[in-house]
């Protein structure tokens, strides 16, 4: 699969694999960002942000933004 970037230039569909380290309050903006601005960042890049991992202290604990329940570690 191929992207035809906004300057006419063709590139490759890429992924772009992202771990946070904690998911407090600048790690929850990070994701919630990425989430709702999704269209426009692969548009802009070319290719997708994808979360693999976040590391946390707590794999129990109430989060503020819906994950996948995967994404988490805690080593």
């Amino acid at each position: 699969m191929y992207f035809i970037h906004r300057q006419g230039r063709r590139t490759d569909m890429k992924e772009i694999n992202v771990g946070l380290c904690g998911l407090g309050t600048v790690g929850t903006g990070v994701v919630k960002i990425l989430k709702s601005q999704q269209k426009e960042i692969n548009y802009k890049l070319g290719c997708d942000i994808v979360v693999k991992k976040i590391l946390v202290n707590n794999l129990e604990k109430r989060r503020d933004v819906d994950i996948n329940p995967e994404w988490l570690t805690d080593n």
